[in-house]
This record gives C-alpha cells, sequence and structure tokens, in this order.
C-alpha cells in the first residue's frame, strides 16, 4: 500500500505524530503498547511451554533445544509457532492492539504469517517473539 493510502485511513492505536514519525524514520517507540495483562499472560504460556519442554531430549518440529538441555536444566533455544501450541499467543496474535498498530502504519489489509519464541538463557536472557505480519499484496514487515 502506499504511503497517500496508508494516510487515507485513521489511526487506532497511534498518533498522527506517531505515524508521520514511522513513516519518515522505519521505526517509532510505542510506550505501554503491550499491557501489563498480556505480559503476564504470555510469561506464563511461555512457562508453561518451556516445562513441557522437560520430556524432549531432542530437537523436533516444535522445540530446538540448545546443547546440554535436559529435564533439570532446561535450554530450549526455539519454540516454533507457538501460536500452535498454546491459545493466548494466538489470541496475542491476532485480538491485540498490536494488530491495530501495525495497521496503522501500513494500512488495514494484514494477516498473521509466522511466529516465534526464541530464547535467550545465559546470563538471564531474555525472550523474544517474533512476530511478522504481512500485507496481503506486499512485502512483509517485521514487528
Amino acid at each position: 500500500m502506499l504511503t497517500e493510502q496508508v494516510l487515507s485511513f485513521s489511526t487506532e492505536v497511534l498518533t498522527e505524530r506517531q505515524r508521520n514519525y514511522y513513516l519518515e524514520n522505519g521505526c517509532v517507540r510505542i510506550e505501554r503498547l503491550v499491557s501489563d495483562g498480556w505480559v503476564k499472560r504470555l510469561r506464563a504460556a511461555s512457562k508453561q511451554l518451556v516445562n513441557q519442554s522437560r520430556a524432549i531430549t531432542v530437537s523436533d518440529d516444535v522445540y530446538v533445544l540448545e546443547t546440554g538441555h535436559s529435564a533439570e536444566m532446561q535450554r530450549l533455544k526455539r519454540l516454533t509457532s507457538p501460536v500452535s501450541h498454546h491459545p493466548d499467543f494466538w489470541d496475542f496474535a491476532s485480538n491485540s492492539n498490536t494488530v491495530d498498530a501495525v495497521a496503522d502504519v501500513v494500512g488495514p489489509n494484514v494477516r498473521f504469517y509466522h511466529s516465534k519464541l526464541n530464547y535467550k538463557w545465559a546470563g538471564g536472557g531474555r525472550v523474544l517473539i517474533g512476530i511478522r505480519i504481512s500485507k496481503l499484496a506486499g512485502a512483509a514487515h517485521q514487528l
């Protein structure tokens, strides 16, 4: 969608100033986009899936394990398609205001493409949630 077309739609989450900043710079900071409630739900879902990985000894279609992964010491590297393995991830990807924030900058024709969780364990690493949202007819955008 062309910028002029995107601008013809009103924003749902971003202010016009934020949208214009994104269009000029390719990024924008949105304070508190993901609520504490969502963070709590997603952390609980992630913890549940990490605990389920205790029974896994080799990487498979769902879990990608780091060397040294065991029931006692989980070293999960990646969870493939978390939206397929816990309903809270799909609910977040399809019903949270993050979808509206993406639509504010790329236009209303967005669809879910892919998700994964990458885990960083050493030194208290953080969980990264990768959600790729693409336009129905256009290039993919990384959120």
